[in-house]
This record gives structure tokens, C-alpha cells and sequence, in this order.
């Protein structure tokens, strides 16, 4: 997550809820650690423990006025249907206690990609303001990334971590992991492109950022790189080529927004492609020719 995004979870008082959309390439796994780290940094944070359906429901009408409450709910191994409903109470239930106020904050796998589709058509224009989700690294994330480890951190190396990693926090984990058995930079980002290189691999990762077989994500993502391979082109364009795997022009716009949302396309203003490392990964599968 973001410093950002951390900070739109937190809030700044009130109640609200967030739905934390990712994937394990994105990351998924880490989002209550590092928001645990975070309300642990501030003052008069409490997160307590969600574990079941039932905790989660009473602690959204718990509360004293002045404390300043974080609950996660952790929905990712879940069904959609379990994910509207938490939804639903979090959204319906406050605390009961005057001036006591919480933030909820979801979280949803792409398992769950029924209950993501409600998200993203809602014409409830309060609905978007809920989403937040996982990104890759950017370029100035990314160099605070190596400069908090101590790795990568010449231009040279972070240049070509860029190009190898494409920011996913998945092949970051990677090459860490791999520098860690030998403690050589530049060997570990040699073994992170031969690894990437890899049917097996390619297709692990593939299936990490949230293009599973038979998705119709799947097929629209590849639809569009048959199209336009690593080129940037217009949404109309972009949506033209979804809509080739026999989707129905509104649910090719949803999935394209899905696809975004995945950070397997990435935007420039208004033109899209599809990300180069997932591009890289599906060649080498040979999903695409």
C-alpha cells in the first residue's frame, strides 16, 4: 500500500468503510500487517482482532468516544456473497456508544470477482469512494523501496529492477529472496529475468496477478495484446477488443476497469496497454504469438 492510501484507510474521524481490492501479486497478503504497523506508529489507535463474522459484527457497534478504531476484515479466502454481506453491515451498523466512531476497511481477493464487478458497476456515485486498490510500485515508490533495504539502490540496478520487477510487489518479494541466498545484486537480478523466463514461472505469476484460466479477464487481456501487443491505445479501442471474446459492451467495459483495477492494463491519461512484465509473461507461456 501506498502512504496515501494508508492515510485515505485511516480516515480522519467518522465512520467509514474501505474495500481493499488486490491480488498476490499486488500484495494482498501484507495489507493488514502494514495497517497494523501503521495504527501502532499513531496515537489512540486500537485495532482488535476480527475473527469471525460474528466479531466483526460486534465490533462495528463497539466503541468509546475519543478511541480511534481500525477493523479489518480480511475476506480474501471468502465467497462474494459473504463480501456483500460484510459489506452491507458495515455500511448499516455504527457504534452504539455516543461520538464513538470506527474504520472499516475490507478486504477482497480476486477470488471474488463477482462481488469486485458489483463494485465497479455501481451507479451509487458513493460506491467508487470505497475502492482502494493494490498498485504496483512506480518509479518513486519504488526508489524509496530499495533505499528502505539498502538493495538496488544504484540508477543502474534500480533502472533494471524496474524493467525486470515492473513494480509488482510479488517479483520484488522475489529478488529479494534470491539476493538473500548469495548477497550478490546483480546476480539476483540475473536469476530474477531467468526465473521470469520460465514457462512454470511465467505462468505462476500470471496466475498471481489475478489471470486465472477460463476469466473472462483472461480473455479479454489476451484479446487486447493480440491486438495491440505493447502499443498505447484509446479506451473505445481498448474496450472494441474485449468485446471480440463475445462479451457484452457493458460487461467489456466492466472487466476493462477490472483489468485496471488488477494493474494488468496501466494508463496514460486516456490510452491504455497492457503491462509489459505481464505481456513478457504470457509470451513466454505462449498464450500469445
Amino acid at each position: 500500500m501506498t502512504v496515501n492510501q494508508i492515510d485515505y484507510v485511516l480516515g480522519e474521524g467518522g465512520n467509514q468503510v474501505r474495500v481493499i481490492l488486490g491480488t498476490p501479486a499486488t500484495g494482498i497478503a501484507d495489507v493488514e500487517r502494514t495497517l497494523r504497523d501503521a495504527t501502532g506508529r499513531g496515537a489512540n489507535w486500537t485495532m482488535p482482532a476480527i475473527g469471525s463474522a460474528n466479531a466483526f459484527r460486534r465490533a462495528l457497534t463497539d466503541g468509546r468516544a475519543g478511541e480511534r478504531r481500525l477493523l479489518v476484515s480480511d475476506l480474501s479466502d471468502g465467497s462474494a456473497k459473504a463480501c456483500r454481506e460484510s459489506l452491507a453491515q458495515a455500511r448499516e451498523l455504527v457504534p452504539e456508544a455516543h461520538e464513538a466512531t470506527r474504520s472499516v476497511v475490507l478486504i477482497s481477493n480476486f477470488g471474488q470477482v463477482d462481488f469486485w464487478y458489483d463494485l465497479l458497476e455501481s451507479p451509487e456515485a458513493g460506491m467508487a469512494a470505497m475502492v482502494v486498490p493494490l498498485r504496483r510500485h512506480d518509479a518513486r515508490s519504488l526508489r524509496d523501496w530499495a533505499l528502505a533495504r539498502g538493495l538496488f539502490e544504484t540508477d543502474q540496478r534500480l533502472h533494471r529492477l524496474a524493467a525486470l520487477s515492473g513494480g509488482w510487489p510479488l517479483l520484488l518479494e522475489k529478488v529479494v529472496a534470491l539476493h538473500a541466498g548469495h548477497h550478490d545484486q546483480d546476480r539476483a537480478l540475473r536469476e530474477l529475468a531467468a526465473w521470469l523466463a520460465e514457462k512454470d514461472a511465467a505462468e505462476e505469476f500470471v496466475e498471481a496477478v489475478g489471470l486465472g484460466e477460463d476469466t473472462d479477464q483472461r480473455a479479454a487481456c489476451l484479446a487486447i495484446a493480440h491486438e495491440w501487443n505493447d502499443a498505447w491505445e484509446g479506451d473505445t479501442y481498448v474496450r472494441a477488443a474485449a468485446e471480440t471474446v463475445g462479451l457484452a459492451p457493458s460487461r467489456a467495459r466492466t472487466v476493462v476497469d477490472c483489468l485496471e483495477v488488477l494493474q494488468v492494463l496501466e494508463r496514460d491519461v486516456d490510452r491504455l496497454r497492457v503491462e509489459p512484465v505481464v505481456l513478457a509473461a504470457l509470451k513466454v507461456m505462449g498464450a500469445l504469438t
